[in-house]
């Protein structure tokens, strides 16, 4: 598949972004997420930053793969700003984007 083709299929599929690239460590991204984390900057955090040692390594996720297609969705949405004395919340948090991000990366 072109670069082209994967474009206009992650078009089709409700897709902002979407990107190839060699299967092979992110050894630079690995480095910083250890030295970040033992410098206490990570806090409560839960996701890439708990497991370097596999999020940072592709190449060991499925034998033979060659290629890392990343895809990605804006979830920002224009919204009112707070009333003095509301809060307000990350917009991340209005609805799950990620079922939606799933549901395209399924198709």
């Amino acid at each position: 598949m072109t670069g082209l083709e994967l474009s206009r299929l992650a078009e089709r599929v409700g897709l902002d972004v979407v990107g190839a690239a060699r299967v092979e460590p992110y050894e630079s991204t690995e480095r910083h997420i250890v030295e970040r984390r033992a410098r206490g900057l990570f806090a409560g955090m839960r996701f890439t930053m708990a497991r370097p040692d596999v999020s940072c390594h592709p190449e060991r996720l499925l034998d033979g793969a060659r290629t890392v297609i990343s895809a990605a969705r804006c979830y920002y949405t224009p919204g009112p700003s707070p009333s003095a004395g509301e809060g307000r919340l990350a917009r991340y948090t209005w609805r799950d984007e990620y079922a939606q991000l799933r549901a395209s990366l399924d198709e």
